[in-house]
């Protein structure tokens, strides 16, 4: 892009183009005015000092190379002789310095933002594992834009240890069951080992959970297990969980014992409005809280005051009759000021009775749901399966535009689509192997969910990747199949391709038998075969038809759909015309139903996380419509929703659109209160709760940590006094960052039991030992920002000093003015002139001269003629 120093002088172009004008149609010269005036402009042009930056790839006779040595804690379990290796290897062939990240903290990103300068290349030697600082892939972004490319050796794995984490709620409520984790990593470098744990309350010196388990294998060298138990408190005050683990042998071992504060409070207050004392909503909300039942909020004679000693209400089957505009309005500020609210579907509420519905009612407002049918069709998963062989790389029939540029645009225009707006979509790519890029399914309704997956599409390129090198469908197809296996209903797979997918009749029947599984559930694959002139034509049968292997693939799968660009342009599918048949089929299917199977829509949540509804049906539901800006958590398999929250000021709202499990009689969701689903209703009155600590006095939070680790402490004054804390017989520094709560940053280098004022805070192993192993994300991340991954063992090789020594090449940005070019051109126009109109008066002059001794020789000749007359 071309940048003005002096833009403001461009307008002297204005004058000397109408002075040109007026010469022009006053004189006869109009070649020299119309040189004249472009030798004008251009020299205005070139005053106001035109210039741009251009990027270009450099090598030097001896590169720049920065090792970056990890020699932190986490290290012991690998070679960590490497690095001298390394460095006495390169001295000589490349300019080497060594940089290092020690202690009890690994902060790489920091080390690559202090050591990137541009042109010179950085090759970590670490286990990827960065807890510290900069975030490692902010580092690594930067340092590709600037030039510097990021490469790592990741060190063999010598030695296997073993790390416990153990998470949960710090404030619990006396007399209910909380749930724990314990998560155990395993860094192995041969077979992998089971291990036992024991877990101890308190100081009794006796477990009150023993047990043993195995690993599941994450990456390689990388395994990792986790134990769900839960525990009961029975009295209020601070309390201890400690997990201990033993198995195989440990290399580091302080980091084989994790232990949780838990903070044990009373029962907190919360209004439950219901007709049935005796429903199962009613019977859990009176095992885990003190609840008032109340028939209708008519009963209380203050009901601000009630309202204020009460942390949730739960509004069961109430009909907007009986909610009178005051009730409203007490309900509307009790929310806005932090309160929760709860409200349950029925016979009564949200679109029933229809004459005496809630829709468009005041207390509507509120609720993160319209009570009326809900019109929404996006109600499946989405899998994007992305070929970026090196195929991708041929050019669209432009000639210009790379295929690889089309899919990505296709895969934009997918995600963009309105009809998928609810859509949960996740991200498989193949290329000679296929790897899922994407985690998990990420909401489409979320924009920080909606943009992570885009910029995790505009990443996608042949040239940067470590599987592009050939095209493996099968591989694709079967990694969609394993991230769709435990989700329940029919996902839509669309599938991203150039159309070199075949080579032979054995690939194309092993593209069949991976199709076979999307079949079975009635899956649609949508095929958008994306090629051009210019593509390598390996997808064509050879016989007289010459249809695409896409295609024929496509035509024999039950539920195809197929869609071609040959000119390799991007695609935008109609969704709604195109799976207009699935819906209707899903119609009809409606009309016979019995019952609705739930599905867990947003699994994210603290709500739905970890909860498995497999099998859950319920017989009934109020039809609603979710808010912009609401939470879809649970649905039917028609897609209407049945949990749905929001936050509404600075309180939470939840509408459960399914009766309370008695229903007076209806009994619709009779199997949501069974068992393990009841945790749907738990947790969802904590939610609203979100903070079930008394508002009184002086109430503290601050959560466990590693040694060494910063933590934020939060102290909240109720009764408008300046709170004062103390932390080993020191006073705390607070801050006042909102009216009545303070923070301060706390940081403590011992691993061990601590107490802020009474409040407990436990210190663990330093976070360096938790995350043992390489990192199964850093391969990705390295490859992702240009860089490459070398195993250790390749260290010694020809091959791979070869590598390296192609990777040391680097991009810079140079100032490129173009004034000195423009009065070039000038003076080359100006000289042009000056030399045509040199010329012309020569050869004028050469005619004049000519012409005159043409007309002397005449004269001379009659001179003579009359001469000889006389004689």
């Amino acid at each position: 892009m071309i940048t003005f120093d002096h833009p403001y002088v461009l307008l002297l172009i204005i004058p000397v183009l109408i002075a040109g004008f007026v010469f022009y149609r006053s004189t006869r010269k109009k070649f020299l005015i119309l040189s004249r005036t472009l030798i004008a402009v251009l020299l205005v042009v070139a005053l106001a000092n035109p210039f741009s930056y251009v990027e270009v790839t450099r090598s030097d006779q001896l590169p720049d190379v920065v090792l970056i040595s990890d020699t932190t804690g986490s290290m012991e379990c690998f070679d960590t002789t490497i690095g001298s290796k390394l460095f006495e290897r390169f001295s000589g062939v490349f300019n080497v310095r060594m940089d290092s990240v020690s202690g009890n903290s690994t902060a790489l990103g920091e080390a690559i933002i202090r050591t990137a300068n541009g042109r010179n290349q950085i090759l970590l030697l670490t286990d990827g594992n960065s807890n510290q600082g900069i975030d490692l892939e902010d580092a690594l972004k930067a340092a590709n834009a600037s030039g510097t490319t990021v490469s790592a050796v990741v060190p063999t794995l010598v030695y296997s240890d073993l790390s416990v984490e153990l998470t949960g709620d710090k404030t619990v409520i006396v007399g209910n069951d909380n749930v724990f984790n314990i998560t155990v990593r395993q860094a192995q470098p041969s077979s992998r080992t089971t291990y036992t744990y024991r877990i101890f309350v308190d100081d009794n010196a006796t477990a009150v959970v023993s047990g043993s388990g195995n690993f599941v294998n994450k990456s390689s060298g990388y395994l990792e297990s986790t134990v769900t138990f839960t525990q009961k408190f029975t009295t209020v005050g601070t309390h201890y969980v400690t997990v201990e683990i033993t198995g195989g042998s440990n290399a580091i071992g302080t980091n084989n014992k994790f232990t949780r504060s838990v903070y044990v409070i009373e029962k907190p207050d919360i209004i439950v409005v219901t007709s049935e004392n005796n429903s199962s909503l009613a019977s859990i909300a009176g095992n885990l809280y003190n609840v008032t039942a109340v028939r209708d909020l008519k009963e209380f004679n203050n009901l601000s005051s009630a309202l204020s000693k009460s942390k949730v209400v739960i509004m069961d089957n109430v009909c907007i009759k009986n909610i009178t505009d005051e009730e409203t309005s007490a309900l509307r500020e009790f929310v806005s000021d932090g309160g929760g609210l709860f409200v349950v579907g029925g016979m009564s509420s949200f679109d029933r009775p229809v004459s005496s519905s809630y829709l468009n009612s005041s207390f509507e407002k509120m609720l993160p749901v319209l009570s009326k049918p809900s019109d929404w069709e996006g109600d499946r998963d989405v899998v994007l399966v992305i070929d970026i062989s090196a195929s991708g790389e041929n050019l669209a029939a432009d000639g210009e535009t790379q295929i690889i540029s089309s899919i990505r645009k296709t895969a934009l225009n997918i995600i963009d689509s309105s009809y998928l707006s609810d859509s949960n979509v996740a991200l498989v790519v193949f290329g000679k192997s296929s790897e899922r890029v994407t985690d998990e399914f990420h909401y489409m309704n979320n924009p920080v969910e909606k943009a992570a997956l885009r910029e995790a599409i505009e990443s996608l390129n042949p040239s940067g990747s470590t599987i592009s090198s050939d095209t493996n469908l099968t591989e694709g197809l079967i990694k969609a199949s394993e991230i769709t296996e435990n989700r329940i209903g029919e996902p839509l797979i669309v599938i991203l391709t150039d159309g070199n997918i075949v080579k032979g009749r054995s690939s194309y029947d092993s593209i069949v038998d991976a199709m076979k599984p999307f079949a079975d559930r009635g899956s649609t694959i949508m095929m958008l075969n994306i090629y051009s002139p210019y593509s390598i034509n390996n997808d064509y049968f050879r016989d007289n038809t010459k249809t695409p292997y896409a295609q024929t693939l496509t035509n024999n799968y039950p539920y195809g759909v197929y869609m071609a660009s040959p000119r390799g342009n991007p695609l935008d599918p109609d969704f709604e015309s195109i799976l207009d048949d699935d819906t209707k089929k899903e119609e009809n299917e409606d009309k016979d139903r019995t019952g609705y199977t739930l599905l867990t829509y947003n699994s994210k949540h603290f709500i739905t996380e970890d909860i498995n509804l497999t099998g859950t049906k319920i017989s009934g539901f109020n039809d609603v419509t979710p808010k912009a800006g609401s939470d879809r958590l649970i649905i039917t398999d028609t897609g209407s929703p049945v949990l749905t929250v929001w936050r509404y000021g600075l309180g939470r709202v939840a509408c459960l659109s399914t009766d309370n499990g008695r229903g007076n009689g209806q009994r619709w969701a009779t199997q949501l209160y069974n068992s393990s689903n009841a945790k749907v209703i738990s947790r969802t009155i904590n939610w609203v709760m979100e903070d079930p600590m008394p508002q009184e006095g002086v109430v503290i939070s601050c959560p466990d940590t590693y040694a060494g680790t910063p933590v934020t402490l939060t102290a909240t004054s109720y009764d408008g006094t300046v709170p004062v804390l103390t932390l080993n017989g020191k006073t705390l520094d607070l801050a006042m960052v909102s009216k009545g709560v303070y923070e301060c940053t706390i940081t403590i280098d011992e691993p061990g039991r601590y107490s802020v004022s009474g409040y407990p805070v436990v210190v663990n192993y330093p976070m360096e030992y938790r995350d043992i192993g390489q990192n199964r994300d850093f391969e990705s991340l390295i490859t992702k920002y240009g860089g490459t991954v070398y195993p250790a063992s390749q260290i010694s090789t020809t091959s791979f000093m070869d590598a390296v020594s192609k990777d040391m090449v680097y991009k810079t940005k140079i100032l490129l003015n173009y004034s000195l070019f423009l009065c070039l051109i000038a003076l080359v126009i100006f000289l042009a002139e000056i030399i045509n109109r040199r010329v012309f008066e020569i050869r004028k002059l050469r005619r004049q001269v000519a012409a005159a001794e043409a007309e002397e020789m005449k004269k001379a000749a009659e001179s003579a003629g009359y001469r000889d007359d006389d004689g």
